[in-house]
C-alpha cells in the first residue's frame, strides 16, 4: 500500500472474495474504473488491472488507511510487508507479468522473443524442471544479466588493441611499453545480440611498482569472478604457453607475424589479428557459443528465468 493524498492498495491472487466484502456490487471487469464504497469506510476507485490484480484507491489519510487495512484482513487478505515485484498492467496472469518484467530489464535483445515464448510454455506445463533444463536456464540467464569476459595475458599481447577494435574507437591506450594498462578497463559490448561486460586487464608481469601491483591484484579478483576468460598471447611476447582448457580460451594474437600460425596449431589455439581484424569474428562467435549456445536459444523447453512467478508466487 502506498499512502499520500490518495492511497493505492493492490490485491493479487483470487480477488473476488475480498472484493465482495470490501467493495461489493459486482462485476469488476478488467480495464474499467469503478467508483465503489469501501466497506462503509471511504469511497474510491476500483481498478481491475488483470484477472488476478486489482487496485483500490481510498483517500490517503492514516486513519482511513488503517481501517481499510483492517477490513481487508477481515475479508481474508494476507498483508505483505513488502510489495511484490512490479508487473506490467497489460499482463493477464502472473507468468506473463513475470516475462514482461524480465523483458524490461533484459540486457540482450535476444531475450525478448524467448521470454514471450515462455509464457505459453509455462502455462502448458509448470512441473519441476530436470537438471538439464536448470543448467540451460542458468546459461540463458546471461541474456538478462550481462556475463563478464576477462582478457588476460602478458604485456604487449594486444589486449588493448583488441578492445579498441571491438569498440571501434581508441578507448584503451595502445603502447609498446610494458605496464601501460595499469588498471582493468571495462566496456559493454554486443556480440551478435548477446551483451557482455568486457574486461581488459593489465599485462601480468613481475613488478615492484606499488600502483601497478595494486592494479594487478584488483584485476586478478575480477578475473576470478568472470564467466569466461581469454588468454591472449603473441609470438613476440615473453610467454605464449596456454592455460588449461578449463581456465580460458587460448588465443594467439598478431597472426600476421612469422610463426604465429604454427604456434596456434601447436597449442590448439585460435589465431587472430587485433590490428587487422583477421579471425576476430570467429573468436566472437566462439565466445557467444560458449556463454549462450545456439542450441539453448533454439530449445523448445522452458526457461526458469529470474523473477518467474506462477499463480502469483515465486
Amino acid at each position: 500500500m502506498a499512502t499520500g493524498g490518495v492511497a493505492i492498495v493492490e490485491l493479487q491472487g483470487v480477488v473476488e472474495p475480498v472484493l465482495e466484502r470490501i467493495a461489493p456490487s459486482a462485476p469488476w471487469p478488467v480495464g474499467e474504473l469503478l467508483l465503489r464504497d469501501f466497506a462503509g469506510i471511504d469511497t474510491g476507485l476500483v481498478v481491475r488491472i488483470a484477472q488476478d490484480r486489482v487496485q483500490l484507491t481510498p483517500h490517503g489519510g492514516q486513519h482511513v488507511v488503517n481501517r481499510i487495512a483492517a477490513a481487508l484482513a477481515d475479508a481474508g487478505a494476507t498483508w505483505l510487508d513488502r510489495p511484490p515485484p512490479a508487473s506490467a498492467p497489460e499482463a493477464t496472469d502472473a507468468i506473463e507479468a513475470s516475462a514482461l518484467d524480465a523483458i524490461a530489464t533484459a540486457r540482450s535483445a535476444v531475450a525478448v522473443g524467448l521470454l514471450l515464448d515462455q509464457v505459453q510454455r509455462w502455462r502448458a506445463d509448470d512441473s519441476p524442471l530436470d537438471e538439464e533444463s536448470i543448467a540451460r536456464s542458468q546459461r540463458l540467464n546471461r541474456l538478462l544479466t550481462a556475463p563478464t569476459i576477462a582478457v588476460i595475458g602478458p604485456p604487449n599481447a594486444g589486449k588493448s588493441t583488441l578492445l579498441n577494435r571491438l569498440l571501434g574507437r581508441e578507448e584503451a591506450i595502445v603502447s609498446p611499453l610494458a605496464g601501460t594498462t595499469r588498471d582493468r578497463l571495462g566496456a559493454s559490448l554486443d556480440i551478435g545480440g548477446l551483451v557482455v561486460n568486457w574486461l581488459d586487464t593489465p599485462g601480468h608481469r613481475a613488478t615492484d611498482e606499488p600502483i601497478e601491483r595494486a592494479a594487478l591484484a584488483l584485476s586478478e579478483r575480477a578475473v576470478d569472478t568472470a564467466d569466461l576468460r581469454i588468454m591472449l598471447t603473441a609470438p613476440d611476447t615473453a610467454d605464449h604457453s596456454p592455460p588449461s582448457a578449463t581456465e580460458a580460451i587460448n588465443v594467439i594474437n598478431k597472426c600476421d607475424l612469422p610463426g604465429a600460425e604454427a604456434i596456434a596449431r601447436e597449442r590448439g589455439a585460435m589465431a587472430i589479428s587485433a590490428a587487422t581484424g583477421a579471425g576476430v569474428d570467429e573468436l566472437l562467435r566462439e565466445l557467444r557459443e560458449r556463454l549462450v549456445p545456439a542450441a539453448d536459444l533454439a530449445h523448445p523447453g522452458r526457461w526458469d528465468f529470474p523473477g518467474r512467478r506462477r499463480n502469483g508466487s515465486g
